[in-house]
C-alpha cells in the first residue's frame, strides 16, 4: 500500500508539472510574432479600395487617404464629405498596380498560429499571429495589448466573414500597440456596425459594408467584393513607414555647357515602391530635350540653354513625395578678342587687344581693353557656375633692335701693294664693300665696317681702316 501511495504522488508530481509548463507555453505563445507581414505596395495608401466591385457612398463621409475601384469610377465621393487624397477614376493606370498589389498583399499573410476563439468580445489579446476556424463575430470590444511595445505585430486571420454587428463595437489599442502594426484578413465579407471603431488595415476577399458613424483607423481592402459606405470616417495610419522625401545623389551636377548629350540624375527615398523623373515644362518643350521616366535620363538638345529642372516623385505610403534638381546649362559662345595693330613690333612699341566681355585676361587684368607692350600669348578667361571657357589667343611678338656686328682683322691693317687682311665679324650684316659674308679680304687701302640692319633699324659695327703703302720706285 505503501508502495502504491508513492506511485500516486510521483504521477500527480508530473501531472502538475506538465500543466505548469503548458501554462507557461500558452502564456508565451501569443507574444510572439510569428507571421509574415503583408505587403501593402502601392494600396499602403488607399483608405478604401477594390480590385472587382462597386464603390459608392451614401453619406457625409470624410475620408482621409486614396480611394478607387478597379471595375469602376467611384460614386458618391466627396459628396457632402472630404476625401484628403485622390479619387482614382476607373481605367487609371495606378488602379491596375493597386489591383495587382492588393492580392499580393492578401496572398502574402502566412499560414498558421494561435487559435483566436470567436466571438472576440472581451477578449484581450497579445502581439502575435491568431487564425480562427471559421466566420467570426465582433459585438463588443477586442483589445489589442502591445505590451509597451510600438513595434509589436497584430496578424488575425478569420476563415470567413467578418461581422462587427452590434453598434459600438471596438477594436481597442493598448501598451503602446500600433495602427501601423496591425493587420486583417478576412477570407469572406467585412461589416461595421453603426458607430463602431475598427483599427488596422483589413484586407478582404468578399464584400465591404460600413455602416454610418462607424470609424477606420486603418484602410479597407479587398480583392473581390463592393464597398458600400454611409456616412464614415477612414483615416490611414501617418507614419508607418512613410516613403521619404526623395534626395538626389550627391554629385549630381548643377550646371553644364551647351551641347548636345545625356546626364542622369538619380534620386533615392526611403520606404519607396519606386521613382520618376520629369522635366520642367519649358526644358520638356525644347526639340531634342527628353528625359527616360523611370531612370532619370536626361538627353540635352545642342541649341539647349538655360535653366532646366528634373523633378522626382517617390511613391510609397502617404505618397508621393518630390523633390526637384536645377540644372544651368551656359552657352558655349564666348566674344572673339582682336588687335586694333600689327602684332609684331619694335621695342617701346605696343597694341590695344580689345573684346573682352566679363572675362578675365590673361595678364590678370578685366577691362574690356589691354595695351600691350611685351611678347606673350594672350587671351581671356570666361568663368561661370559651368566651369572654364577661354577666348581665341592672339601672340604678340616684339622685334628688339639689330645687335651691332664686332669685327677684327686677321692680320696687320698697313701693308704693301700686294697684300691683303682678312676682316671677320659679320654676323647677319653687309659689308661696307657690299659683301654679306662672314669674312672679306681686304687688298685696297680703306675704312670697313659692317651695317646690320632690321625693320627697327641699323647700326654699324667698328671701323677698321686699311693701309696699302705703295711699292718703291
Amino acid at each position: 500500500m505503501k508502495k502504491t501511495s508513492n506511485t500516486s504522488i510521483k504521477n500527480n508530481m508530473k501531472k502538475n508539472l506538465l500543466n505548469v509548463l503548458i501554462a507557461v507555453m500558452l502564456f508565451l505563445i501569443p507574444n510572439v510574432n510569428f507571421g509574415q507581414v503583408p505587403t501593402l505596395g502601392t494600396t499602403a495608401n488607399f483608405a478604401l479600395f477594390t480590385k472587382a466591385g462597386a464603390l459608392t457612398n451614401g453619406g457625409t463621409s470624410n475620408i482621409t487617404g486614396d480611394i478607387g475601384s478597379f471595375d469602376t469610377s467611384p460614386v458618391g465621393f466627396p459628396g457632402s464629405g472630404s476625401v484628403i487624397g485622390t479619387i482614382y477614376a476607373v481605367a487609371d493606370p495606378a488602379l491596375t498596380q493597386a489591383a495587382a498589389d492588393v492580392s499580393t498583399a492578401y496572398g502574402s499573410f502566412g499560414v498558421g498560429g494561435v487559435v483566436l476563439g470567436t466571438p472576440f468580445e472581451n477578449q484581450t489579446i497579445s502581439p502575435g499571429e491568431y487564425y480562427t476556424i471559421g466566420a467570426a463575430a465582433l459585438n463588443g470590444n477586442l483589445t489589442l495589448d502591445g505590451g509597451g511595445d510600438a513595434n509589436a505585430i497584430f496578424i488575425i486571420k478569420v476563415n470567413g466573414a467578418l461581422s462587427i454587428g452590434t453598434i459600438s463595437s471596438n477594436v481597442i489599442l493598448i501598451g503602446s500597440a500600433s495602427l501601423c502594426n496591425v493587420y486583417w484578413q478576412v477570407n469572406g465579407d467585412f461589416t461595421l456596425a453603426n458607430s463602431s471603431v475598427f483599427r488596422g488595415t483589413l484586407v478582404s476577399n468578399g464584400a465591404i459594408t460600413l455602416s454610418g458613424s462607424s470609424t477606420i483607423f486603418g484602410r479597407a481592402l479587398t480583392t473581390a467584393g463592393a464597398i458600400n459606405t454611409s456616412a464614415i470616417t477612414v483615416t490611414i495610419p501617418a507614419g508607418c513607414g512613410d516613403v521619404g522625401t526623395p534626395v538626389f545623389t550627391l554629385g549630381a551636377t548643377s550646371s553644364r555647357y551647351q551641347g548636345a548629350g545625356t546626364v542622369t540624375y538619380t534620386a533615392t527615398a526611403d520606404n519607396t515602391t519606386g521613382i520618376t523623373y520629369s522635366l520642367d515644362a519649358t526644358t520638356a518643350a525644347f526639340s531634342g530635350n527628353s528625359i527616360v521616366a523611370s531612370t532619370g535620363e536626361v538627353t540635352y538638345a545642342a541649341g539647349w540653354s538655360g535653366t532646366t529642372t528634373i523633378t522626382a516623385s517617390a511613391a510609397g505610403t502617404n505618397g508621393p513625395t518630390t523633390a526637384t534638381h536645377t540644372v544651368t546649362i551656359c552657352p558655349t559662345t564666348v566674344p572673339t578678342i582682336s588687335a586694333g595693330s600689327a602684332t609684331t613690333f619694335c621695342t617701346g612699341g605696343n597694341v590695344i587687344l580689345s573684346g573682352n566681355v566679363g572675362g578675365t585676361w590673361s595678364t590678370g587684368a578685366v577691362t574690356p581693353t589691354i595695351t600691350v607692350t611685351t611678347a606673350g600669348d594672350y587671351f581671356v578667361t570666361y568663368t561661370s557656375s559651368c566651369g572654364s571657357l577661354t577666348s581665341n589667343h592672339i601672340v604678340v611678338t616684339i622685334t628688339p633692335p639689330p645687335t651691332a656686328s664686332v669685327i677684327t682683322a686677321g692680320g696687320a691693317v698697313a701693308f704693301c701693294e700686294g697684300g691683303d687682311v682678312i676682316l671677320s665679324g659679320n654676323v647677319g650684316g653687309t659689308w661696307s664693300t657690299g659683301a654679306v659674308t662672314p669674312t672679306i679680304t681686304v687688298t685696297t687701302a680703306g675704312d670697313y665696317f659692317v651695317t646690320n640692319t632690321n625693320g627697327c633699324g641699323s647700326v654699324i659695327s667698328n671701323h677698321i681702316v686699311v693701309t696699302v703703302n705703295p711699292l718703291p720706285t
